[in-house]
């Protein structure tokens, strides 16, 4: 018996959402990853602008690490 395959690439990359802007994140975009976060390169951009320390980081200096 022959079973049915799947697309291993559709498997693979599972959707990724900017926390900024709640946009899905292309797969071949890049990312900027602060903590659990994730952002549209342009949205973290705006998230490190925000001077009060009450942005979606919250203040708390979490180290980047770019995807």
């Amino acid at each position: 018996m022959k079973e049915k395959g799947f697309n291993k690439l559709s498997e693979l990359e599972t959707p990724v959402w900017c926390d900024h802007c709640r946009v899905r994140i292309a797969p071949y975009e890049e990312t900027v990853s602060a903590g659990a976060k994730s952002f549209h390169k342009h949205c973290f951009g705006k998230v490190e602008r925000d001077a009060s320390g009450h942005g979606p980081l919250g203040g708390s200096g979490l180290s980047l690490a770019l995807a």
